[in-house]
């Protein structure tokens, strides 16, 4: 059977996600009873149902986690806001909360009680639900902070001082091939680069210029068009540059950050 392909972010690992785990379920205690604090930590029946709903909660802090990353593989985010949530909130906010109530229903059996006759649906269920959604809050807004991480890369003084062979605002676009890098002017001239692309990015303004795929960098103003193609984005360029240059899929989530972003500064 194959292995599902998740997205390789991890976001929270399993002992930030049992310390999670643990204060989420503390605090919800806390609330649902409002008995006096210190009356409360006196009473070994509240450490035992701590420990267990703790465990319970780490189970659907880790299967939201999963359920996230499945979906960071096979829909991310910028490819479709709208067509992602609802996978998000069946996969990664419904599937965790169920796997919590039958979590709670056996502890409640164990205890020879019926969840039923008990105050979860009353006081609990309403708290495990902000928190789960509170929880994929969290989760997108870690995964916009890496996805913007990859479109700013660090800069250094030398890599700022590069010299290219035609002047930055006359590159359409570079590319890459048999270990060769070239700039490409907006009249068609191709010029050798002495650097790698990697290091030429790095000297680009970034509002600018995009890495599109892992052989070209591309100029904003020599995009004339965007045709969504499949999973990801056909560029063509201007006509007099006679080109069209295909988003990889690896890139298509940062490309689509920078062309927004760069269309709103545009407008």
């Amino acid at each position: 059977m194959k292995k599902p392909s998740l997205g390789k972010f991890p976001y929270f690992g399993r002992m930030a996600s049992l310390l999670l785990a643990a204060i989420a379920t503390f605090c919800i205690l806390m609330y649902a009873e409002k008995p006096a604090f210190t009356f409360l930590l006196t009473k070994i029946n509240f450490y035992t149902a701590w420990l267990f709903n703790t465990l319970i909660a780490y189970a659907m802090v880790r299967a939201s986690i999963y359920g996230t990353r499945l979906l960071d593989s096979a829909h991310p985010w910028q490819r479709s806001y709208r067509k992602r949530w609802p996978k998000q909130l069946l996969l990664a906010i419904s599937m965790p909360l169920l796997l919590g109530i039958i979590g709670i229903v056996i502890y409640f059996i164990a205890y020879g009680k019926n969840i039923l006759e008990t105050n979860f649906f009353r006081r609990y269920l309403f708290l495990d639900t902000m928190a789960i959604f509170l929880l994929n809050g969290t989760l997108f807004f870690m995964h916009q902070q890496q996805a913007n991480k990859r479109i700013r890369p660090e800069r250094s003084t030398e890599e700022e001082q590069l010299q290219f062979p035609i002047p930055i605002e006359d590159i359409a676009y570079l590319y890459a091939e048999n270990k060769y890098c070239f700039a490409i002017s907006f009249d068609g001239a191709q010029e050798y680069l002495e650097v790698s692309l990697t290091k030429a990015l790095a000297a680009l303004p970034l509002h600018q210029f995009c890495l599109v795929r892992r052989s070209h960098i591309v100029n904003r103003k020599a995009i004339k068009q965007v045709v969504k193609k499949n999973n990801t984005r056909l560029l063509k360029l201007l006509p007099e540059l006679d080109q069209q240059i295909m988003v990889s899929r690896l890139e298509t989530p940062a490309f689509n950050i920078w062309w927004e972003a760069t269309r709103k500064e545009k407008s």
